[in-house]
């Protein structure tokens, strides 16, 4: 259907049938004069690069019925304009690699019942905020929300034991993520680049950082590395500018691994300039008695400054109350305040009885 607009420019729209079930591979690839689509109330799936560079099309919100269960790969590739909303059913399963690449889309919810997110999904879209639910164990792939320059929150599945590859490489604006307490491995170039990230809570059963997974972070202030923690990746922690503790809880110094033939360690070559790599004159703290093991461990021994100690910072931290018009607030197990809490996860919730005893008085 072709139907003029304002200033007579042509709108170009398909309008499908209700009834229409799926709608096949490449079916619309490169129709690059599509502005808009219906989506129809009886579609269950659509089939890879069916709509991949239409480099107009423009539909706000991409709305998908109760029934829909699967988007194919590389569907919505390309489409440049689809700039704003997409609203998945509670039917969803799975979402297939590349299907919004380099889109523009500014808004996605993931519903609690979706179970997969394929390599390079969210590939430089324009999301804000991200909520996986517990029941999406299946991020197959890499690279899935990279180069994502305005996000900002991120919340993952509980469940899940790596962060892929890539999984949020560039996200420069992101403030605030969480990385689930099953998590034992952090992917190569996981958080390369996330130069807005201050803090960041390491799982206590994490394992390893992979090369460059941490690279860049360099508004990080703190870290604390877990006891279980065994392997750090080449340049898995270099560039850390604004750091000013490290803690590493293992009682033997985790493995530091060279990065290619540059001979570089985690946090920075030895002979490099101070402000690229990490600083070797920042305090770490390590367990009681094991100064001369990191001393002498490759890697480690960028370092100058070991400290001793047995307080190392666990549990929950700095816990405060808003001063809001409210007797409850949510809290996540490191004392971040929740705004979105997810199903399966644990909070912290408290009350105000301040607020409640005022209200009892007011109600007597």
């Amino acid at each position: 259907r072709m139907s003029r607009g304002l200033g007579d420019v042509y709108k170009r729209q398909i309008i499908f049938p209700e009834k229409l079930k799926s709608i096949g591979e490449m079916a619309f690839s490169y129709a690059i004069d599509l502005v808009e689509i219906n989506i129809p109330s009886g579609l269950c799936y659509i089939d890879t690069y069916a709509f991949s560079d239409c480099i107009r099309l423009a539909t706000d919100p991409l709305t998908f019925p109760e029934g829909f269960e699967r988007l194919g790969s590389l569907v919505f590739m390309n489409c440049r304009k689809l700039t704003g909303q997409i609203i998945l059913p509670s039917t969803i399963k799975e979402i297939g690699a590349g299907v919004f690449y380099q889109t523009k889309i500014s808004s996605v919810n993931f519903p609690d019942g979706l179970e997969k997110i394929d390599d390079a999904a969210f590939y430089a879209c324009r999301l804000k905020e991200i909520f996986i639910p517990n029941s999406c164990q299946n991020l197959d792939g890499s690279t899935h929300f990279q180069l994502n320059y305005t996000l900002e929150r991120a919340s993952l599945p509980e469940g899940i034991v790596r962060i892929p590859n890539g999984f949020f490489d560039s996200c420069m604006e992101l403030k605030e993520v969480n990385i689930p307490s099953t998590v034992k491995v952090v992917g190569i170039h996981a958080f390369e680049g996330c130069i807005s990230l201050k803090k960041l809570d390491l799982p206590a059963g994490l394992e390893s950082i992979e090369a460059v997974g941490l690279s860049s972070c360099n508004s990080l202030e703190q870290i604390v590395f877990p006891a279980s923690m065994k392997t750090l990746g080449g340049r898995s922690c270099k560039g850390w500018n604004e750091i000013k503790r490290i803690y590493c809880m293992a009682l033997e110094p985790p493995v530091c691994e060279s990065y290619s033939d540059s001979g570089d360690t985690p946090f920075g070559s030895y002979n490099s300039d101070p402000r690229s790599g990490t600083p070797n004159n920042v305090p770490v703290y390590i367990p009681i008695g094991t100064a001369e093991k990191y001393r002498n461990a490759w890697g480690w021994d960028y370092f100058t400054n070991f400290i001793e100690t047995d307080d190392f910072p666990t549990g929950i931290q700095d816990v405060t109350e808003n001063a809001e018009d409210s007797y409850m607030s949510i809290f996540d197990l490191v004392g971040r305040k929740v705004t979105n809490p997810q199903k399966g996860q644990v909070y912290i919730i408290t009350v105000s009885y301040t607020h409640l005893r005022a209200h009892e008085t007011c109600a007597d």
